[in-house]
């Protein structure tokens, strides 16, 4: 009997763990290919892509003392739409860090109508992507980051050189 009891505890806690690890959002990593960030006060806008990733968010956001980004969250005055693999919602929050050459941030999804975020995220996404920053200050300070696009005469002349060194390297083991 008692063995009966341990196996029914036993195999009731792997129920409960597996249950608790298939709700947890898992991070997924995003590099950025497209898009624009801006911070102004506290006027922030961000369009931003990357494969199977879209953000647009606009409104009032929070800018921290000391932290070169701003936070946003659907919750309070900004307002937008986040994507991933096909799943879309307007609740949402997260975190835009402006770089010298880099944005970073992370975004956390939750069902569409759950504006007090109350259940776990649907989908949670980190996100990088490489580019320039432009800062103005008149009147007053505002960052805004682009990612950076290589385009396609770029690829076309690096392309152009390598073969060109790979035809040298040829010719000098024919001789």
């Amino acid at each position: 009997m008692l063995l009966v009891i341990r196996k029914s505890v036993l195999s009731l806690f792997a129920l409960v763990a597996l249950a608790v690890v298939a709700t947890e959002a898992r991070a997924e990593s995003v590099t950025l290919t497209d898009g624009t960030a801006r911070i102004s006060f506290q006027d922030g806008r961000a369009s931003l892509r990357g494969n199977g990733f879209s953000l647009s968010v606009i409104g009032d956001v929070a800018a921290v003392p000391g932290f070169p980004g701003f936070l946003f969250s659907t919750r309070s005055n900004a307002s937008g739409r986040v994507s991933f693999m096909e799943q879309t919602t307007t609740s949402f929050s997260g975190s835009l860090n402006f770089g010298g050459t880099n944005l970073s941030g992370s975004v956390r999804a939750f069902a569409q109508g759950d504006f007090f975020f109350e259940r776990p995220p649907i989908f949670t996404v980190t996100f990088t992507g490489e580019g320039f920053t432009t800062i103005f200050t008149d009147p007053v300070t505002v960052r805004e980051f682009t990612v950076a696009i290589p385009e396609p005469a770029t690829m076309i002349l690096l392309g152009t050189g390598l073969a060109g060194v790979a035809m040298r390297v040829r010719r000098r083991r024919q001789e």
